[in-house]
């Protein structure tokens, strides 16, 4: 009897063996634990002994570039069923009823000590969505997808490189979390992930990313402690930006701040070969009543200026500059109105392609100051 049942008892167990590998195969994709595939996992900022963050409460700004490979990331779920519209996890939506949506999602956090302003961009060699979102801080692992409102949202349609337009604040007692995409593709608002990506994550490669941001602390009276910490007006030092009682008392006059004139230089910007970039798009814009001067420096083009006809309308200005730039080429726009100090937006092709943007304010004299 025990011969005559062994081959059946055998069988069993190798059926009760392969019912989880396939189930696992026909279930959701599985996250790359350890890597930036996982929600809520990885952090821009250093950790303590504990493995906690450390936020940074410095006045002075936080810069720092995360590099990942996508290749094998999958798009979870929970980030395309979130809900429809702009709460859509996988998508930014179009102005013409059309939406690009993404895969092979990769996320990174940051949580500040001090209030501030971010921007963020990536590098890559491939179509890629940047998304910013901000919430209520949390430890890592512990921010619901439910708490995060949406701040930034962009497809440009180029091949490679996303920079965000836009630089959001961000409050003390917020984390933001910023997210890359595939790109799949642009369907209608009314699609489904499915749709626009039949063949899942494997609808379109990832690849090597390399995500920045940049934070500036508010800090309005200059010293060495951000707004958050500071609890004097005027300059002062650590740790709480108040005068030493040794310290001469500086002049009870405060100066007018002087605001800086509104404008911008963006465009889309394609790496070409390993050490040139391709500029498709090229545009600047200015508050009206602004003159807005295009120059070069490292390639030759004529400088010439605008006015500016308002923040939203946008004025082309590729066919006055050379389409093609190599490392540390620079386009550098300044716009400028009566009263206000001037900004300065400075266009530079980085070694390995695509272009970084920095921004930064001149007063009369022409010299750089502290941007209000």
């Amino acid at each position: 009897m025990r011969m005559t049942r062994l081959p059946a008892i055998v069988a069993l167990l190798v059926v009760s063996l392969a019912v989880p590998a396939l189930a696992q195969q026909a279930g959701t994709p599985v996250e790359q634990a350890g890597t930036y595939d996982v929600y809520d996992a990885q952090t821009f900022n250093s950790l303590d002994a504990g493995g906690q963050e450390i936020k940074p409460i410095s006045a002075a700004q936080f810069e720092k570039t995360l590099t990942y490979n996508s290749e094998l990331y999958t798009t979870n779920p929970l980030d395309r069923n979130v809900g429809t519209g702009s709460r859509e996890m996988t998508m930014c939506l179009k102005p013409n009823a059309m939406k690009v949506v993404g895969s092979r999602t990769a996320w990174a956090r940051f949580a500040p000590g001090s209030a501030g302003t971010l921007h963020a961009e990536v590098a890559t060699s491939f179509n890629v969505m940047l998304r910013i979102w901000k919430g209520p801080y949390k430890p890592a692992g512990q921010v619901p997808r439910s708490s995060l409102a949406d701040v930034y949202c962009e497809d440009r349609r180029t091949i490679s490189n996303e920079f965000s337009e836009v630089s959001p604040h961000i409050e003390a007692n917020e984390v933001v979390l910023l997210q890359t995409l595939t790109v799949c593709g642009e369907v209608a608002a009314s699609a489904t992930w499915e749709q626009a990506c039949p063949s899942g994550d494997d609808t379109k490669p990832g690849g090597s990313n390399q995500l920045k941001i940049r934070f500036v602390p508010d800090n309005a009276d200059g010293d060495e402690v951000p707004d958050t910490q500071d609890k004097c007006p005027e300059p002062g030092v650590a740790p709480d930006g108040c005068p030493r009682a040794s310290d001469p008392r500086p002049d009870p006059i405060v100066a007018p701040v002087i605001p800086a004139a509104q404008g911008r230089l963006g465009g889309s910007f394609t790496r070409l070969g390993t050490t040139r970039t391709k500029i498709g798009k090229l545009f600047v814009t200015g508050e009206v009543g602004s003159r807005i001067t295009l120059r070069c420096r490292g390639v030759r083009c004529r400088t010439f200026s605008v006015r500016g006809r308002g923040l939203n309308r946008q004025i082309s200005v590729l066919r006055r500059v050379r389409r093609v730039l190599r490392a540390r080429q620079q386009y550098i726009a300044t716009i400028s109105k009566p009263g206000r100090l001037t900004t300065k937006v400075t266009a530079t092709a980085k070694r390995r392609g695509g272009i970084s943007l920095s921004y930064s304010c001149l007063d009369a004299a022409g010299r750089t100051t502290r941007c209000p």
